[in-house]
């Protein structure tokens, strides 16, 4: 887009235009899941930084269950997940990424 840029100093004022193109930040990548799991065995989901957020989430409570990051397989069946990955951290928006949910699933077996 455009804007116009005002500047004042003591020697006076100027007014420019200047042409601007904001910077897209890319998704973080999806991490990489193996396609099955063993009932009873454990699975923590990690982002490609140790220091991004990673919560899951389930419809398939039956089959398996999630706590924060950490997938849990439960019994034989399909579990359906959903990761959600933040970059951001405390002290704001992380520049160089953006947040992504994702939509899987694992074969307990």
């Amino acid at each position: 887009g455009t804007a116009t840029v005002l500047i004042t100093n003591p020697a006076g004022t100027a007014t420019f235009t200047v042409t601007y193109s904001p910077q897209r930040r890319p998704l973080v990548p999806r991490p990489d899941l193996p396609d099955t799991l063993k009932a009873g065995k454990s699975l923590t989901v990690s982002g490609q930084d140790p220091t991004w957020k990673v919560t899951l989430s389930t419809d398939s409570t039956r089959v398996c269950s999630t706590s924060k990051n950490v997938v849990k397989a439960l019994k034989r069946g399909t579990c359906s997940l959903t990761i959600d990955i933040n970059p951001d951290g405390p002290n704001g928006s992380n520049p160089s990424w953006r947040a992504k949910q994702f939509q899987t699933s694992l074969v307990i077996n």
